[in-house]
């Protein structure tokens, strides 16, 4: 399990990393707002996970809105696996090195990724 986050860390373009995993938003922003640590990966952008320690085996994003509201996790839209959301809560699964979502509809913002590798 890597759980990945950071503070203050802003920019166009962000890249992440913990224990073998990168996460990289094209164009965005990590930082603190009431308290809680927020990625924010704009509409239009995508966010790339890949793991040089194992394929990837799931991927948890607990979102600041519910489902395909401005900032949930029905914003995404993503290149292969399986990817549902409910609620606040997007789940990928599947099997892969890299993949990649797309904030297609709108931004998305998560105050938590959880990435599983095998």
């Amino acid at each position: 399990n890597a759980i990945i986050y950071t503070d203050g860390t802003q920019g166009a373009e962000f890249t992440v990393t913990k224990n073998g995993v990168s996460i990289t938003v094209s164009s965005g922003l990590i930082g603190t707002a009431s308290g809680k640590t927020t990625y924010r990966i704009y509409k239009g952008s995508t966010l790339t996970v890949s793991s040089s320690a194992g394929n990837i085996k799931s991927i948890v994003f607990t979102c600041t809105a519910e489902n395909d509201a401005k900032q949930g996790p029905g914003c995404f839209t993503v290149d292969g696996g399986d990817y549902t959301y409910a609620g606040t809560v997007g789940t990928w699964t599947g099997d892969a090195a890299t993949i990649t979502f797309t904030a297609s509809t709108n931004q998305v913002r998560a105050t938590q990724i959880v990435v599983v590798v095998e």
